[in-house]
Parts: C-alpha cells; sequence; structure tokens
C-alpha cells in the first residue's frame, strides 16, 4: 500500500468555508472504489492511501459559508507509483565453524 499526499491549492474566494476533495480509484486489478474528503478551509493537504499502479483522478469543490458550491476542478488522472526502495539489508554474520 502506498501513502500519498496531496496538497490543495489556496481557495479562490475569501469566503470558503470547507473543501470537498472526491478521489476516483481504477486499481490495477480493474476494481474501482471512490471517497470523498471534507477539509476545513486552513487544511492545506490531504493523505490517502491507493495500491501501486491504481490510476486517481481528484475533484476539488470550494464551499462557501453559505453552502454554495464552486465548479469542481479536476486533477488527473494520475497513476500510483511505487519508487520507494526498500531499506539497505543489515549486515552479514560470521561465526569461525571449524579449523583444519
Amino acid at each position: 500500500m502506498m501513502h500519498v499526499q496531496g496538497t490543495l491549492p489556496a481557495p479562490g474566494a475569501s469566503d470558503v468555508a470547507t473543501r470537498e476533495v472526491k478521489l476516483d480509484f481504477v486499481n490495477p486489478d480493474a476494481t474501482t472504489a471512490s471517497t470523498t474528503l471534507t477539509l476545513p478551509v486552513a487544511q492545506g493537504s490531504f493523505t490517502f492511501d491507493a495500491v501501486a499502479g491504481a490510476v486517481v483522478t481528484c475533484a476539488l469543490v470550494d464551499i462557501d459559508g453559505s453552502g454554495n458550491r464552486s465548479p469542481e476542478s479536476i486533477s488527473g488522472p494520475f497513476t500510483v507509483t511505487d519508487t520507494i526502495p526498500p531499506p539497505a539489508p543489515g549486515a552479514v554474520a560470521f561465526v569461525v565453524t571449524g579449523q583444519d
């Protein structure tokens, strides 16, 4: 499972109260999933988990204090790629096991 962070652009208006982020996933096995996050306007980023190889599309909507919704801003699609190498292995241990 990959951990992904999204960074939000600044709101386009001063009266934005909340932000809605909808994430749509198409996984490598062709299954699909969707999730919606409601974020406070001061939150500049969000995180989510996805399988490597998933194709993700994101829609951002700003909502003002009166409940008016902006048009969607679409980002993606992008493919979640595993670029994180494993950690270095531990040291090889040696033991003398005999003598001739």
